[in-house]
């Protein structure tokens, strides 16, 4: 129930920033993913105002897969490699620009899923 709590009332942007910044995703890039505009994410983190339930749980889902994708790579380095590499198994799509809907999320995880299991290379 935590992580349902923290999304339906709303992740701060500084707690956005810090998946962020964990994950070494641009600022422009993250804020695309999660739905918000750079000039609005500079608006809230001067404020104490939060994001929507739908932009919190984008970045859910975002540090869910990648943190998924470091599981079957072995470390952030090769995770991040991947995801911002053209894949053929996604039609030649990068899978961060899959990310910002559920179901191109799912055809990540899918992917993902495959490679863990030794399944596709």
């Amino acid at each position: 129930m935590g992580f349902h709590t923290a999304v339906m009332e709303g992740f701060t942007v500084v707690q956005a920033e810090r998946v962020r910044g964990a994950y070494g995703i641009p600022q422009k890039d993250f804020f695309r993913l999660v739905g918000v505009t750079e000039r609005t994410a500079s608006r809230k983190l001067r404020s104490t105002r939060r994001l929507s339930v739908a932009s919190s749980d984008r970045v859910l889902r975002l540090a869910r897969v990648i943190a998924f994708a470091t599981e079957v790579f072995g470390n952030d380095v090769g995770a991040r490699s991947w995801l911002n590499k053209k894949q053929k198994a996604l039609c030649g799509v990068k899978p961060t620009d899959m990310l910002a809907t559920e179901e191109g999320t799912r055809q990540v995880e899918n992917l993902l899923g495959a490679i863990e299991h030794g399944l596709y290379i």
